[in-house]
This record gives structure tokens, C-alpha cells and sequence, in this order.
């Protein structure tokens, strides 16, 4: 996966918002995933995949999200946590 952005990482907490708080974790883990497959694929194949070029924002192309809330929003910031939980998570495997 490319580097991650704190773009990118609100990209993330903004679709996650739109997850119920229960099942935030798995669809977080799986927009990694997706981000980690599409970069071993552009860097393989010299081309995008399904799920673009590997950064999480590309991921999330085709995802409808909420406009981005502010920081004191509870939901928001626990999403936002989620995000931040899965990338110390990842570094530490």
C-alpha cells in the first residue's frame, strides 16, 4: 500500500462513518486490503486495478461519503480512531 495521508486517513473515517460502529473495524481492514492489493497490482501490471493505485482515497473512488464533519462530531471521531487503531495495528505485524 502507498503511503497514507492524513487525506486519506479522513477519506477513511468519512466512509466509515457511514458503517455501523460494530462492523467499522472488518470494513476498515477490508478498505486496506483493497488499497494493498491495487498497489501490488499498478506495480506488477503498470496499471491501475478496480480499486485504484493503491492509496486509500483510490479505494474509496466509487464510495458515496458524507461531506467531511467536524472534529468534535462523536461519530466522526470514532471512526476517525478506528483508522488510526488499523494503521498502528498493520505497522506492528
Amino acid at each position: 500500500m502507498r503511503p497514507i495521508l492524513p487525506i486519506n486517513m479522513a477519506w477513511a473515517a468519512r466512509y466509515l462513518m457511514c458503517v455501523p460502529p460494530s462492523a467499522r473495524r472488518l470494513a476498515c481492514d477490508t478498505l486496506f486490503d483493497r488499497a494493498h492489493w491495487a498497489d501490488k497490482y499498478r506495480k506488477r501490471f503498470g496499471r491501475p486495478h478496480l480499486y485504484g493505485t493503491g492509496t486509500i482515497a483510490s479505494a474509496l473512488a466509487y464510495e458515496a461519503m458524507p461531506p467531511e464533519p467536524f472534529g468534535n462530531d462523536a461519530n466522526y471521531a470514532h471512526a476517525f480512531l478506528v483508522v488510526c487503531q488499523t494503521i498502528l495495528e498493520r505497522q506492528n505485524r
